[in-house]
């Protein structure tokens, strides 16, 4: 990032590459927003999430992310569709779960 290459053990990309690289997913939002900030104070003032930035082009395929009911009364919403946090069934006022889609 901004000259970082993901080879230094100690930077937020090397962190991102070997969570991607692992079986594990459950840390990749942390390391991302970790990337986003490093971007960030090294000038990049839109940063991983900005809007001219397209995941696909280093290889990352679309993160999908739904709430759904935990009673499965509703249908739940998609993550642009959220605006509570967190979340709430409409129905039963019960919070929803977060899944990502695979």
């Amino acid at each position: 990032m901004l000259g970082d290459d993901g080879t230094d053990t100690g930077t937020p990309l090397h962190h991102l590459l070997a969570i991607v690289h692992s079986s594990t997913t459950s840390n990749v939002g942390a390391a991302l927003d970790a990337v986003h900030a490093a971007l960030q104070a090294r000038g990049d003032a839109r940063g991983l999430y900005g809007h001219h930035r397209s995941a696909a082009a280093i290889g990352v395929h679309r993160l999908e992310v739904v709430y759904r009911c935990p009673l499965a009364r509703c249908a739940g919403r998609a993550a642009d569709e959220v605006h509570d946090d967190p979340p709430r069934c409409a129905l039963t006022g019960r919070e929803l779960l977060r899944e990502r889609l695979s």
